[in-house]
């Protein structure tokens, strides 16, 4: 990955040193206006579970609904005693659900065609079914206390046994998981979770694990909260991109797990976009993940020149940033910025 690595090794600097090499910018925040704080959840179907008796079990339906269950299903499993169990579902049966509320739904702002049922035995060699997919899209902005997105769980294949005769089942790939948002703002009270499919079984028997992608042009920490993001890939893609990560209000956790960074890909990776933190506010970010942002402010809302005539960005007030304090970054962790020129970091007063 060609990426820019920034490191600061001071524990203070004032912002009026720094303007000099790096750049003055002004940073405009535009108001949203709040809807009831909600959160909503999107799972793909897991996939059916393999069979050697030549007959996989059904995959399960993808589910949309403003609370994650508590136990979550299972794809249907093979029949027969030598039958592999099924990955995460996101229903009870094999159809698909949308369990959102007339008044969540418009809450929310989504907008989606029916949940897709996990499919039945897709044919007749003990494969397991697929899981359903799920695609939603925002239609405004939108303030909710969580987001969480998991794809489905590849099926497990059949085992043998001793004296067992068939073919050796393999289970069916776990659904996809797609919230699209590109053009809406999103303020966050609590936490966005992204978690990608994990496979059922391994090698010849592999069954594949869902995708999981959420893409929005803004998301904003919610005044005084800390937002926790958590993004977790396993077999299946993770796609997380943001054209600004806005923590000028709150703070930020977030949680790097198996990650890709970004680039210019539209399918997978983690992109922060504009990634802004607040005077005494904190952004940490850990695990063994990789990302991308396209540019870093630190500092404070300038209202407007002091004077007639003066440009926006001669307007400083003493102020200073800790890199232990502000942004903290664990072992693992560089901040990483493609394309890099001179205006793109930027530390506001």
């Amino acid at each position: 990955m060609k990426c820019f690595n920034l490191k600061v090794h001071t524990n203070g600097l004032g912002a009026t040193a720094l303007a000099g090499t790096l750049g003055i910018s002004i940073l405009s925040l535009t108001a949203i206006q709040p809807v009831m704080a909600q959160s909503l959840y999107l799972s793909g179907g897991g996939g059916g579970g393999g069979s050697l008796t030549g007959l996989g079990g059904n995959g399960a339906g993808a589910l949309i609904t403003s609370t994650k269950p508590d136990t979550p299903n299972y794809g249907g499993s093979g029949n027969g005693t030598t039958g592999g169990k099924g990955g995460l579902g996101g229903s009870d049966s094999i159809s698909g659900k949308n369990n959102l509320t007339p008044e969540e739904t418009e809450s929310l702002g989504v907008t989606m065609p029916s949940p897709t049922k996990g499919s039945n035995d897709q044919d007749n060699n003990g494969k397991g079914g697929l899981g359903g997919t799920i695609t939603a899209t925002l239609s405004k902005d939108i303030t909710v206390e969580s987001i969480i997105l998991e794809a489905g769980n590849g099926g497990e294949p059949g085992h043998a046994q001793d004296n067992t005769t068939g073919a050796l089942g393999i289970g069916g790939d776990g659904g996809d998981v797609i919230l699209n948002g590109d053009d809406r703002k999103i303020t966050i009270n609590d936490t966005i979770s992204l978690t990608s499919g994990r496979a059922g079984g391994s090698g010849e028997q592999k069954s594949h694990g869902g995708n999981v992608r959420f893409r929005t042009d803004k998301i904003i920490v919610g005044a005084d909260k800390e937002a926790k993001i958590n993004l977790e890939r396993n077999d299946g893609q993770l796609l997380f991109r943001t054209g600004e990560f806005d923590a000028t209000k709150g703070d930020a956790t977030i949680n790097l797990t198996n990650t890709e960074a970004a680039g210019n890909n539209n399918n997978y990776g983690v992109k922060l976009g504009n990634l802004k933190i607040g005077m005494g506010r904190k952004v940490t970010i850990s695990g063994n993940g990789e990302y991308d942002i396209s540019s870093l402010t630190i500092g404070n809302k300038v209202e407007g020149p002091s004077t007639e005539d003066e440009d926006d960005s001669a307007v400083i007030q003493p102020a200073k940033f800790w890199i232990n304090k502000d942004l903290i970054l664990d072992s693992n962790q560089k901040i990483q910025i493609q394309k890099i020129r001179p205006q793109t970091i930027q530390l506001l007063n």
